[in-house]
């Protein structure tokens, strides 16, 4: 960065004097206000000849125009690569300089020993099927559209980055830019993008925002089923993996839109996903993602908007940390772990994640080993069919540890005239084995925690929580193999005894309800409050199944 303020305010010095150009023989220091210089560079015009040398302070340049040697105006790709060589002579190191002008190349490349700087009055072409490789790291480019053409440009070899601005408005811009650099700096703190984004293969892409407060991304793509703003689909070779970070997502035009479709190489699955400091207000998804490992979702906020994520098989070793989906249309994640050969996913975690009053199930879990929760809570919203909270089907080995379960809209089990009943449950488990319950709270569903299934060999342990306020039953046991509950405190006030009868009402409220014949399990060492055994409870020792002993009522 020294050596292009370096050159830039050698610019300065030059139009500002320029009955006194330095020559190569005559050498001399000069100095100039950078600050000020910089306040005005995009306006500034500069006249260098390639002969002309300055030294501002330690650092010395050479500067090559391509002008000079412009000998075929419909084709300057000879032109830039005299440039080069007459910079690549320069000891001190040159740089290749376009002045005010169009410019049409094929392909040229500024190697890593040559400078390249571009005037903010200059126009690049690339024709289409050339590449215009940058692998110095050394560079000026004003933040405006400069870089055109068909053709591609590539950076990766240098400084590896670029700006949108540099080579158009929109998505123009943008997929310029991911084809031409790892990491794209946002500068403006909106983007309007109308044409999905295609990203490139074998790359590692970082889009950044502004960090303050974030770059919104307006989105108004119509072309998809459904559309997205950003697409990636493996095809060959190494996949790509792509990060967002510092952006605020909205969608116009009331079209309902993915942010980012990603489909990862099937068999390494070596791609990745990552989210970082996002605001989402879009109706649909934040991210559809299949074949990836390592995805990374962090501080998010979504008020209004889809899913944050849609897993469609084979996304393994995935984290959550700090997400709040707040009054969101759909909820948390969704995510099925089958991939297309029917192997199972691994790894889900949740750090301080929640969704509050979603329309349908906060976190929805099928085919997965390894899932976490912790310090995480689901609050079920408005919906007719709102299942859970948390639904997990055919998940081994998880653990649900000082979370939160509830259901905002109370446990309204007597429906209005015609209306489909709710069926609202905080924690619903299918098929799931080898987990922990733990220090978490379930209140004011219609079933507290509702289990089929299982195995004695790899137990469920709930244990240790508060349920309370549970409108059938705090918890219950359908078909349940293998669940211990265990030094569990049952809330449940006297008056849930007196609630209209519904059509889906039993006949009774139940702490723990067993609602068909299990198997091997275990309820031991709770406190009741507000609650007692009786001969038709399911309390009672003559369940098959069901070891009830050494639990305390207050009742």
């Amino acid at each position: 960065m020294k050596k292009i303020i370096t050159l830039f305010a050698a610019f300065a010095l030059v139009f500002g004097l320029a009955s006194c150009a330095v020559s190569e023989t005559e050498v001399k220091s000069l100095h100039v206000d950078i600050d000020a210089f910089l306040s005005q560079m995009d306006s500034a015009e500069f006249t260098l000849q390639p002969d002309e040398r300055i030294i501002v302070e330690s650092g010395s340049v050479n500067l090559a125009d391509v002008k000079d040697y412009r000998e075929n105006a419909a084709d300057d790709t000879a032109a830039v690569e005299a440039a080069v060589s007459f910079a690549e002579q320069i000891s001190a190191g040159g740089t290749v300089y376009f002045s005010e002008g169009t410019y049409e190349v094929g392909n040229v490349t500024i190697p890593k020993n040559v400078g390249f700087a571009v005037s903010p009055t200059a126009v690049i072409k690339v024709k289409a099927g050339c590449v215009f490789k940058v692998d110095s790291d050394d560079i000026y480019i004003s933040k405006r559209p400069t870089l055109t053409g068909e053709g591609d440009y590539d950076f990766t070899g240098g400084v590896n980055y670029c700006y949108p601005e540099w080579f158009g408005t929109g998505s123009k811009g943008f997929q310029k830019a991911v084809r031409a650099a790892e990491t794209v700096y946002l500068t403006r703190t909106n983007y309007t993008l109308d044409e999905t984004v295609v990203l490139p293969q074998g790359r590692n892409i970082d889009i950044i925002g502004i960090s303050s407060h974030g770059t919104v991304i307006t989105a108004e793509v119509s072309e998809g089923d459904p559309p997205c703003v950003f697409s990636y689909v493996y095809s060959e070779g190494e996949p790509t993996s792509v990060s967002f970070n510092f952006m605020h997502f909205l969608e116009s035009g009331g079209t309902t839109m993915v942010f980012l479709h990603y489909e990862g190489d099937p068999v390494t699955k070596a791609g990745s996903v990552k989210f970082h400091s996002i605001r989402i207000e879009s109706g649909k998804t934040l991210a559809e993602v299949k074949n990836a490992t390592g995805c990374d979702f962090s501080e998010i906020y979504s008020m209004r908007g889809g899913l944050i994520a849609d897993f469609g098989g084979g996304v393994n070793e995935s984290k959550f940390t700090r997400i709040l989906c707040s009054g969101n249309k759909t909820g948390l994640i969704t995510a099925d772990g089958l991939d297309a050969e029917g192997n199972r996913s691994s790894g889900l975690y949740f750090y301080n994640s929640s969704s509050v009053t979603a329309g349908g199930i906060d976190f929805e879990i099928k085919n997965y080993d390894n899932v976490d929760f912790i310090q995480s809570s689901g609050d079920l919203g408005l919906g007719s069919d709102n299942p859970a909270s948390l639904y997990m089907e055919n998940v081994e080995h998880f653990r649900v540890i000082r979370s939160w379960w509830a259901s905002n809209m109370g446990i309204s089990v007597e429906p209005a005239a015609g209306a489909v009943p709710q069926k609202r449950v905080g924690v619903r488990l299918i098929n799931c084995c080898d987990g922990l319950i733990s220090g978490s709270t379930i209140t004011n569903h219609l079933e507290g925690v509702k289990i089929t299934g299982g195995s004695s060999e790899k137990r469920i342990v709930i244990e240790g929580n508060e349920f309370r306020g549970n409108g059938y039953s705090e918890i219950s046991l359908d078909g349940a193999v293998g669940v211990d509950i265990l030094g569990n405190t049952f809330e449940s006030p006297i008056y849930y005894y007196y609630i209209t009868k519904s059509p889906l009402m039993p006949d009774g409220i139940y702490t723990v309800w067993v609602r068909s014949k299990n198997s091997d399990c275990v309820v031991k060492n709770n406190f009741f409050l507000n609650a007692y055994l009786r001969d038709d409870d399911v309390m009672n020792k003559s369940y098959p199944g069901l070891t009830v002993e050494d639990n305390l009522f207050n009742c």
